[in-house]
């Protein structure tokens, strides 16, 4: 029996910088991991993090913010950008507070973040991976193109990006 190998889904989204971004992100995100056939387990931890970065983005960042996503056997790589140059500085979050978990939540839930700056265009890019199901028909690891200098080791962890290192391209080519 011969099986296809099933083309990405891209997800590319503009948002208003405004609360409202946060769930049409989450909306977006869900509907398409939910078309690969990926667990609600899955779905739910990917909308938890583009919640984060993107609530990150509207209430720290500049406009325009933009949610780019590619999903390709069994993996999603995306990343949420905004126009300032202010990379992510994860903080201790105050117990008592409000605020100041959502990095560390996104370092938990997704198997690896980092952030970079985007000198080409200005602003910054935050992106996230996930492992989820593989497709019927196996592919080929998506290639990053990066250096993970984001997050220390395969597999997510606290933000130890240097602030001075330079950029790095883009996790994926992604359409004009």
């Amino acid at each position: 029996m011969a099986t296809t190998e099933r083309r990405p889904s891209v997800l590319t989204l503009a948002l208003p910088h405004t609360p409202e971004a946060v769930g049409t992100a989450r909306r977006a995100v869900r509907d398409v991991l939910r078309e690969r056939g990926w667990p609600e387990e899955l779905v739910e931890n990917a909308m938890l993090v583009v919640s984060e970065l993107v609530t990150n983005a509207v209430v720290h960042g500049l406009p325009p913010v933009e949610l780019r996503m590619r999903v390709v056997s069994g993996f999603a790589v995306g990343r949420v950008i905004d126009r300032s140059p202010d990379l992510p500085v994860p903080v201790e979050a105050d117990v008592g507070g409000e605020g100041g978990r959502g990095l560390a939540i996104v370092a938990a839930v997704a198997v690896g973040w980092g952030a970079h700056l985007l000198p080409e265009r200005g602003g910054k890019a935050v992106w996230f991976e996930f492992r989820g199901p593989p497709d019927l028909a196996p592919a080929a690891r998506p290639s990053l193109g990066l250096r993970l200098w984001g997050v220390p080791g395969f597999g997510g962890g606290p933000f130890r990006g240097d602030l001075n290192a330079p950029s790095f391209s883009s996790p994926f080519r992604w359409p004009a």
